[in-house]
């Protein structure tokens, strides 16, 4: 469908999709204004160049219905889009809401596994505990133990909580702060 708001020659033009008019709201006069003819853009008043008419630069159109139906139409697929776009942006604001989340996860894990050591470290000295759970001697913050899983076995001295007993002991920084005394 084309519009011309041009005057004297201002016309409703329906064109099929090869650009001929289908038929128009008043009968006009000119090359390419007529039923049956390609579409032509009306005549240019002198010293004012005629535009070319590309098949994009039909807004709409309009196989059957009223122009009502065709806007009608047309607005609701503007609709459409731009609830499409709302409802992307949304979609993509909470992905990118859930890529920080999990960024910052990332990073606090790996903080968490730098702080708290070598896991196979934290076993260890575990074992240990289990081990020596009725011949450990505790010494004030300190519990001394045979280490069994070293050849010599020496006595070793693990930093404890004074007020818990060694199968309660969470271990926590303790590994770290482990001496070897005497053996």
């Amino acid at each position: 469908m084309v519009v011309q708001l041009t005057g004297k020659s201002a016309n409703l033009l329906v064109l099929d999709d090869n650009g001929f008019i289908i038929d128009t709201l008043r009968q006009t006069k000119g090359e390419g204004q007529q039923v049956g003819e390609k579409y032509l853009p009306p005549v240019a008043y002198e010293g004012i160049k005629r535009p070319s008419f590309a098949r994009d630069d039909v807004v709409m159109r309009a196989p059957s219905g009223s122009v009502s139906d065709e806007l009608d139409q047309h607005y609701k697929r503007l609709e459409a889009v731009r609830e499409f776009e709302a409802l992307a942006a949304a979609k993509f604001h909470r992905l990118n809401s859930d890529l920080a989340k999990r960024v910052k996860l990332k990073k606090n894990l790996e903080k968490d596994l730098r702080e708290h050591g070598d896991a196979d470290e934290h076993k260890r000295i575990g074992e240990i505990l289990l081990a020596n759970v009725t011949t450990a001697e505790r010494r004030g913050a300190v519990v001394a133990v045979t280490d069994y899983f070293q050849d010599s076995a020496p006595i070793i001295e693990i930093p404890i909580d004074e007020t818990l007993s060694i199968q309660d002991e969470p271990l926590g920084d303790s590994i770290s702060t482990q001496k070897q005394s005497g053996g």
